[in-house]
Formats: structure tokens, C-alpha cells, sequence
């Protein structure tokens, strides 16, 4: 238990500092981060190697879908670690529906929503996204989206989604 709570203490000091430093964090989870040029619909994949864990990231993705696939893949180190046996693999919609080698059968819809709510979170602090939300006023919509999308490094549609807008 006095790990958990170590590693939640951890996760929320980088959580303060937007855009979350997500490199220095898995630095300090002792997480190993690579980049690679998987299949297209594959964003991500965490592995267990020996007692490490490592997370390989689709480098065709763009910069905000890669730290979103960071932060979900982090999300099932956090939650599902017991789970992950060889790896989980994740498709651009962060579900592991297709075969492949990390096809993993105890990871389902509730442990990828999990993971999906947990990137959220430590991305997108609902409390910092609301002190910047009554920072920013006189802007439309797209403009608050705009702004706050590039002050996190999320996309437009995760802070759209996160701030309940619409954003065209």
C-alpha cells in the first residue's frame, strides 16, 4: 500500500506544472519510453520486461496523440499492472480488439476506460483546467479550445471534450 501511495504522490507533483512533464515522470517510475514506427491504427503498447516496464509509442502519431498514448499506457502501469502479463497493445481508439502478439484477454472496455479517464486526468487536472478556463475570458469557444489545447499539449478534441464545447 505505501507504494501506491508513493506513486499517486508522485503522479500528482507532476501534475501541478501544465504541460505535464510526462518524460520526466515515466524517468522517475523508472518506465522506459521508446519511439517506433508501428502499424498506423497502433498508438501504443506498455510491456513488462523482467521487473521494468516499457512503453513504445507510434512515432508516425502526432505529438499530442503520443503524450495522450503515454498517459493511457501509464494509466494501465498504475492500474493494471497485474494484468499486463507480456504487454497490452493499443489501437488509436485505446482498445486491444485486434490479434497481434500483445493481444491481451484480461484487459477489456472497463480497464481501457481506466486508462482513458486516468490520461485525462493527469493531463487535463480538472481543477488547473478550470483556474485556466476563469483566467481566459472575451474569447469564442474555438478561441478558449485553441488556447488551452496548446497551454496542456493535448489535441483540440481532448480539451473540447474535457471543457464540455464544441469546438468546429
Amino acid at each position: 500500500m505505501h507504494r501506491e501511495r508513493s506513486l499517486f504522490s508522485i503522479i500528482n507533483e507532476y501534475r501541478k506544472q501544465i504541460p505535464v512533464n510526462l518524460y520526466g515522470l515515466l524517468k522517475e517510475l523508472n518506465i522506459e519510453l521508446l519511439y517506433s514506427p508501428l502499424k498506423d491504427n497502433l498508438s501504443g503498447i506498455i510491456q513488462k520486461i523482467d521487473d521494468n516496464y516499457r512503453i513504445i509509442v507510434n512515432e508516425t502519431h502526432s505529438e499530442t496523440r503520443q503524450r495522450f498514448t503515454i498517459a493511457h499506457e501509464l494509466g494501465h502501469f498504475i492500474y493494471h499492472r497485474d494484468l499486463i502479463g507480456d504487454g497490452i497493445a493499443d489501437n488509436i481508439a485505446y482498445r486491444c480488439e485486434f490479434p497481434n502478439e500483445y493481444n491481451n484477454p484480461n484487459i477489456g472496455s472497463r480497464e481501457e476506460t481506466e486508462a482513458n479517464k486516468f490520461a485525462v486526468n493527469l493531463l487535463m487536472p480538472h481543477e488547473i483546467v478550470e483556474s485556466y478556463r476563469k483566467k481566459i475570458t472575451g474569447i469564442s469557444d474555438n478561441g478558449l479550445v485553441e488556447k488551452m489545447a496548446n497551454e496542456f499539449n493535448v489535441s483540440k478534441q481532448a480539451i473540447a471534450i474535457k471543457l464540455r464545447v464544441q469546438y468546429t
